[in-house]
């Protein structure tokens, strides 16, 4: 992927994380996708790709995807590493282990 000008990644499903657009942006290269599922967290407009709607924002983001710096791409990427992301599942299945036998609103 470190040769490729972007990935482009016009989905509609639900992707519960989308491991590939931070494998895209750990080679530096930027990413052109939809607001569905987690690509809201896991791309930041114009930092590491951009999120499109229509059409004509899918041309333009391909237009303009030259702007998008593969340092940054790398950057963003690094907050999904095993060291940053383990102490997150941590602290949520953690929560989830303190819920049992006192009911969700305790």
């Amino acid at each position: 992927m470190t040769h490729a000008r972007a990935l482009f990644l016009p989905t509609l499903y639900l992707e519960p994380f989308g491991y590939v657009v931070i494998e895209a942006n750990m080679s530096g290269t930027p990413v052109i996708t939809t607001s569905f599922g987690a690509f809201p967290e896991t791309v930041k407009d114009g930092y590491n790709g951009f999120k499109c709607w229509t059409h004509r924002e899918f041309v333009e983001a391909a237009q303009h995807i030259g702007m998008i710096k593969p340092r940054n791409c790398l950057k963003w990427a690094m907050q999904y590493t095993l060291d940053k992301t383990a102490p997150m599942y941590k602290r949520y299945f953690t929560r989830i282990l303190d819920l049992t036998g006192k009911g969700w609103y305790a």
